[in-house]
Parts: C-alpha cells; structure tokens; sequence
C-alpha cells in the first residue's frame, strides 16, 4: 500500500511529488460503460477505519468491529476487479481546533504517528492501494480528504466515473466524501452495509440529506461492475 501523505510536508509539497504515480495508477484502472460513462474508472473509497474509532479507541463507533470482515471481502472483490483502492484517514496534530482542549468539539483522536490514528490492523490493504491523509492542517474541520490535493488528483479527473465509499463515519466523514465527490460530478454510491454511523438512531437523517444530494445507495460492492450504472440509476 502506498502512502501519498505525511505529517512532515505540506499538502501543495506532496501534490507535486506524487502526481505522475496517481496518473499511472488511475490508468490502470477498471474502465466502465454506459450511457454517459463509456471509457470511465471506477474508485473505491475506504473511509477512516481508524483504531480510535473501535472499541477502546478516543470515539468509538457503534458497531465497528462487524465492519471489518464484510469490508475485507469487499476490498478484495475490488481488488480482484482492478478498481483503484484509496484508504483515508484522519491524521490530526495535536493542536487540531477539533479537539475540547482547543475550542471544538471532539475529544483528541487519529494523533499523527500514533496507535489511534493507524488503520486497523485486521484491514485487508492491497500494496497496489493509496492512502489520503487529511486533517492536517490545525484550523480546517478536518471531515473530508478533499482538503488534501491529492484526493482531487486521484478522484477529480475525467477518467474516473464511479466512486464507491465505504467506513466511518455515516455523518461526518463518510457524508463530507459523498457530497464532495458528488460536487464534482461524479457518480457516487455508498455501501450501507459497510458504513457505520457515531449514532445510529439519527442515521436515517443524514441518509435523508445524502438522497437529496443525489448520492445514490446501495447494500454492497457489487461482484461485477458490468451493469452497476443501470442498476444504480433505477
């Protein structure tokens, strides 16, 4: 698994450094076809599985141990299929705004280079994946891998067509992914069944939002992406 950001430079630094293997990557990709779509890749986006965010970590998400056997056999479909694999996560300093002790909200979690912010380590990680690091910055919210240029550099581009997500979590991370992909055009369907929500009594509010902003559902990563945008679409 590749690694496209670290805490020692700057978002613009790694950008620059990395563009020509995102490119090369991105090529090597699954192509889709349909209507609209012909000649498009697709892009599975596994969000923020995070040791902070499982029982025993800072934000414990409901439910997240069940998560990772159903997401390994998906990750490996993908894998198997040939789309391009991006893992994010969160990767705060220490005097992220975020955080009770600097004005926000959440208790410290995904601390730069330490256990809580690793991916956790039954996650199945292919070596041909990436990985996105966002957060970084004290003063941004810190809830999409879109603030790294890099996640534009992979998703953002006209190759790619359909983009699935999977992770946590359903109302901060996951959300901020969808509509941001979304924002840029591109066909986006969240994995219900490989999704987890911080409260999921209130799920069903930000699934409300997510269908109003077009992003479209579905239970699974799909075993053939042969007809997935038909599907999708009905």
């Amino acid at each position: 698994m590749q690694e496209n950001s670290n805490s020692t430079m700057g978002y613009k630094e790694h950008a620059v450094k990395d563009v020509e293997n995102l490119k090369s990557n991105i090529r090597g990709a699954t192509r889709i076809h349909g209507a609209g779509q012909s000649d498009k890749k697709i892009a599975f986006v596994i969000v923020d599985v995070q040791n902070d965010f499982f029982s025993g970590g800072a934000l414990p998400v409901p439910e997240a141990e069940t998560l990772i056997e159903p997401l390994n056999a998906a990750i490996k479909n993908a894998e198997q299929s040939g789309h391009l694999i991006i893992f994010t996560q969160d990767w705060h300093p220490v005097n992220h705004s975020s955080f009770e002790e600097n004005g926000g909200d959440w208790k410290p979690h995904c601390i730069q280079g330490t256990n809580g912010a690793a991916l956790h380590s039954r996650l199945y990680c292919p070596s041909g994946a990436k990985i996105v690091r966002f957060g970084v910055e004290p003063e941004m919210d810190g809830y999409s891998p879109f603030e790294n240029p890099l996640m534009d550099q992979l998703i953002d581009t006209p190759e790619v067509g359909l983009v699935y997500v999977a992770g946590i979590a359903l109302e901060y991370c996951i959300f901020a992914t969808c509509k941001q992909i979304r924002d840029r055009n591109k066909e986006v369907v969240a994995l219900e069944s490989l999704i987890r929500a911080a409260s999921p009594d209130k799920a069903n509010e930000t699934w409300s939002k997510s269908d109003n902003l077009s992003i479209k559902r579905l239970p699974n990563l799909p075993e053939e992406h042969k007809g997935v945008l038909g599907v999708i679409a009905q």
